[in-house]
């Protein structure tokens, strides 16, 4: 368990969506640099091709797996289950509704923020209001401190407050605004920042924090009753790491991509590798491995464990676990790539065919 505490915490939703901000934010700033302007209706275009037609067959395929009622369909139709407080047919749908309402609000922001003339300091005052927002429904929350992460893991139902923290994005700014703030700091900023990055000790130190707070944030056992977390430290300190656990992880994380992006040697190794062509069949089958990949962890785990009762299962070993991760990949992935072949990238080109305007 200690080592999946990154996962615990759920941490790989942040860099999804820090990374999320950071390159979309580069694309419409080379966008207007390029042309003089940003077309807000071809950045819709293209990222409603994207993702609403395989995610709307996603919903036909399991809204057959549960019980749900026309207005669960109606607000998973237009992204916004969570904010209504409606079920979420889809597994990991949360995070796509709170990918799109940033999708949505992220081209506007950038217009705005460069008619600013000054859209770092503005994106830092968003930043420090985002994280206050966090920060003060936690620390306001009767329960949040009565019930804390590990009675959630065994059972315990979590507070509103706690919920409305994980999946509205009022609460996950921070990894977006950082992602923007990298972009508009790497763009803006590029020849004051080079240097640090760059200097012999100076870059050794930055990547250093960097990794420390990765690995402080990020590996916290805090699924352990038994830990400092809970033992040495106290609830002041809980509620401080529960309200700024992501922003400090995400810190850590900008640190080591500034570092690979100021290295030409590490980036042209690192380009070499990922680019090659299993990591390029990957990235184009990511999109439904995303969004299908939780039923084949159900199959995987009913052909290792012989049962469909999770009840029944009253030891784990690790060769099961291994087993279980392998045959869902197996099949999430080659079910994925059919997927995508098939279906996603029929269906995206003809919308951008159909609605995206060319220069």
């Amino acid at each position: 368990p200690s080592i999946l505490n990154i996962s615990w915490q759920a941490l790989g939703s942040e860099i999804i969506f820090f990374v999320s901000g950071y390159l979309l934010t580069m694309i419409l700033l080379i966008e207007e640099k390029n042309h003089g302007h940003i077309s807000v209706r071809n950045f819709y275009v293209k990222r409603a091709a994207r993702i609403i037609p395989l995610y709307y067959v996603a919903l036909i395929l399991f809204s057959f797996a549960g019980r749900y009622n026309l207005s669960d369909l109606l607000t998973n139709i237009l992204f916004v289950s969570k904010i209504l407080d409606k079920k979420t047919l889809i597994p990991v749908g949360w995070s796509l509704e709170l990918q799109m309402q940033f999708f949505i609000l992220v081209p506007l922001l950038v217009i705005l923020l460069n008619k600013t003339g000054k859209p770092v300091p503005m994106l830092l005052l968003i930043l420090v209001s985002s994280l206050w927002i966090r920060y003060d429904l936690i620390a306001s929350d009767p329960i949040f401190l009565s019930t804390k992460f590990p009675d959630v893991i065994l059972g315990a139902k979590p507070s509103v407050a706690q919920q409305n923290s994980y999946y509205l994005i009022q609460y996950r700014m921070s990894g977006l605004i950082l992602g923007m703030l990298l972009a508009y700091s790497y763009v803006q900023y590029n020849q004051k920042i080079k240097p640090f990055f760059q200097h012999a000790v100076a870059s050794k130190l930055l990547l250093f924090i960097g990794v420390l707070l990765v690995v402080i944030f990020g590996f916290m056992p805090i699924h352990n009753v038994n830990s400092f977390l809970y033992q040495q430290s106290g609830d002041d300190f809980y509620v401080f790491y529960m309200s700024f656990q992501r922003f400090f992880f995400i810190i850590g994380t900008s640190l080591i991509i500034l570092k690979l992006l100021f290295n030409p040697g590490i980036l042209k190794c690192l380009i070499g590798f990922l680019g090659n062509r299993f990591f390029k069949t990957v990235s184009n089958s990511i999109y439904p491995i995303y969004l299908f990949h939780f039923p084949f962890v159900l199959i995987a785990f009913v052909l290792v464990y012989q049962t469909v009762d999770k009840e029944d299962v009253i030891s784990v070993n690790l060769l099961q676990l291994v087993l279980v991760v392998i045959i869902s990949t197996v099949l999430a992935s080659a079910f994925s790539r059919v997927v995508h072949r098939f279906i996603e990238l029929p269906l995206q080109n003809r919308i951008r065919n159909r609605f995206l305007k060319r220069s």
